[in-house]
C-alpha cells in the first residue's frame, strides 16, 4: 500500500512524494497495517495493490484510531509476449504481481 496524497488539518493538500508521510506500508498475516506521519493530517488517499487482486485507490481515509477496512475484488492476469517482426521483443518484460498487502476481500 502507498500513501498518495494527504488533506492537512490547515486545508493545504498534497500528492505525490508526502514528506514525513510513510510511502509505504505492507500488511501483516492478518491483513493490517499502520501508516504513520510527522504532522497531523485530515484524510489521506492510498493506492493498494495486493497479488490476484485488481489495484484500486481509496481516497479521504480520515486520521486517527479508526480503522478503515479497505475491500479489493479479484483481479486477472494475462500472460503474453510483446512480438516484433514475428520475434518476441527484446525490451518487453513479464511484470510480476507485487507481494500481498493491504486489506483482503474474502474469498467465495
Amino acid at each position: 500500500m502507498n500513501s498518495h496524497g494527504i488533506r492537512r488539518k490547515d486545508g493545504n493538500a498534497t500528492w505525490g512524494t508526502l514528506s514525513g508521510v510513510d510511502p509505504l506500508a505492507v500488511s501483516d498475516a492478518e491483513g493490517e497495517f499502520v501508516i504513520t506521519a510527522v504532522d497531523p493530517f485530515e484524510s489521506m488517499d492510498v493506492q493498494v495493490e495486493a497479488r490476484l487482486f485488481a489495484n484500486k485507490t481509496f481516497t479521504r481515509l480520515a486520521s486517527g484510531t479508526s480503522r478503515h477496512d479497505l475491500v479489493l475484488t479479484e483481479g486477472a492476469t494475462v500472460v503474453g509476449r510483446v512480438m516484433f517482426n514475428p520475434r518476441a521483443h527484446p525490451a518487453s518484460m513479464r511484470r510480476q504481481p507485487p507481494p500481498a498487502i493491504g486489506k483482503r476481500a474474502p474469498s467465495g
